[in-house]
């Protein structure tokens, strides 16, 4: 019996959308700026408060450790896993309960697929959010937390919920390379993405300093 997979509902038109990533730099980011905006929480940045709306993530294995906490979260949870679904009544592939599951681009890794029932995978959690922002609606998508690089501590993440840490060359070697395709892509869509994330290594788009930028905004009334 096939899947029920979801088809993604433009929720949030012509908006600007922050994805919040996991990089060491969010513990230093004033979030506080950010919370009457929509906003999408990459793997365990559901965590950082009930404002933020959605929380995206990439494997089975963050759900199975993260599931208790995600019954208690208000916000939609999505995912580009099959791996999740368990078999149902007369043999129905079924999600976990209150997941939404998208289905990871039959033509393409890396991209933006523009089809809402799709999303390319990115070959990272972090790069796979863009295309969900897309599919909302987002006219310009902000990233946060995307540091590209271990702390000087050798830290990836602002947090200790991951039970893995991997090498430093996972940025070069692995998630780095797909973000020209994704500037392409989102240029050919008319979407802006700018990297408001202090000391990253992800080089693809437009740098700003966040509380600039959005008192900047704010003074011209486009935000």
């Amino acid at each position: 019996m096939s899947s029920p997979t979801w088809i993604v509902p433009r929720l949030w038109p012509d908006r600007t959308v922050f994805v919040i990533g996991g990089g060491p730099s969010i513990a230093d980011t004033p979030l506080d700026l950010i919370h009457d905006y929509r906003s999408i929480g990459v793997n365990y940045a559901f965590a950082l408060g009930d404002w933020v709306d959605v929380c995206w993530f990439g494997d089975a294995r963050f759900h199975r450790k993260h599931r208790k906490e995600l019954l208690a979260f208000p916000g939609l949870i999505a995912t580009c896993c099959p791996a999740l679904y368990r078999k149902g009544e007369r043999g129905v592939q079924v999600p976990p309960a209150g997941v939404r599951v998208i289905r990871k681009s039959p033509s393409r890794v890396i991209g933006i697929d523009s089809d809402p029932r799709f999303v390319c995978w990115n070959k990272n959690s972090g790069a796979s959010a863009i295309n969900l922002a897309v599919h909302f609606g987002a006219s310009r998508i902000i990233l946060l937390g995307f540091d590209m690089r271990q702390s000087v501590d050798g830290r990836n993440n602002y947090h200790s919920a991951h039970d893995s840490n991997p090498p430093a060359t996972v940025y070069e070697r692995r998630f780095l390379p797909v973000f020209p395709r994704i500037r392409a892509d989102l240029d050919a869509l008319g979407v802006e993405c700018l990297n408001a994330t202090p000391g990253t290594q992800l080089h693809e788009f437009p740098k700003v300093d966040l509380r600039e930028w959005i008192e900047g905004e704010r003074a011209k009334g486009t935000l």
